[in-house]
């Protein structure tokens, strides 16, 4: 149809693109959508790219998702994701630790996502990594930036992206608590020591 999408954009770039279906707006501040100016909490949106983007790929089974519980006195939900598909790791930036190999034992989530560094602000520099990798490195992109027209045809992939996370926070509270829970440790485990910041 005309007005479909004529490539494949990941969850996380439509997360960057359509904020306004997966994150809070903040009083001040926050990320700008880059088609329509729409603000978003930068806490909120960068879980809601990593939620969104390790749900699609169990729910179209190119991971699958794995809850254990881990700890020796109070144990808890961790989440360990197992390739199903060489092709997972091709999805976003988010996933490109994931060309180890399909199958195995699984790498937990947290490890895929956290990188090696301290940041004043883990939930920006997140962002700015999928706004450079997953957008800025689409065919989304011209000589003059981001084709807007073009990005509006993924309006209705953002739109089904929204429901499927309704639908994993409602028939599945423990895997959405758990994959939010482990994008949570990631990227605290990448905040710089002694800042305290409430990150719009």
């Amino acid at each position: 149809m005309e007005n479909e999408p004529r490539f494949f954009l990941s969850p996380a770039a439509l997360t960057l693109l359509f904020p306004w279906f997966f994150s809070e707006k903040p009083l001040l501040g926050g990320y700008v959508s880059p088609c329509g100016g729409e603000r978003a909490k930068h806490s909120s949106l960068a879980m809601a790219a990593i939620v969104a983007t390790y749900l699609y790929l169990n729910e179209a089974r190119l991971a699958a998702l794995e809850i254990r519980r881990e700890g020796l006195v109070l144990k808890t939900d961790s989440v360990y994701v197992h390739a199903l598909s060489g092709s997972a790791s091709r999805v976003s930036y988010l996933t490109r630790r994931l060309r180890g190999g399909v199958g195995g034992r699984g790498v937990r989530l947290r490890r895929l996502v956290a990188e090696p560094v301290k940041v004043y602000s883990p939930y920006r520099y997140i962002l700015a990594k999928i706004y450079e990798h997953d957008l800025m490195g689409s065919p989304l992109v011209t000589p003059n930036g981001i084709d807007c027209g073009e990005a509006a045809r993924f309006s209705g992939q953002a739109a089904w992206l929204r429901d499927m996370l309704a639908r994993y926070r409602a028939y599945s509270p423990r895997l959405y608590k758990s994959v939010r829970r482990e994008a949570a440790v990631a990227l605290g485990s990448m905040k710089e020591e002694d800042v305290d910041v409430d990150d719009v």
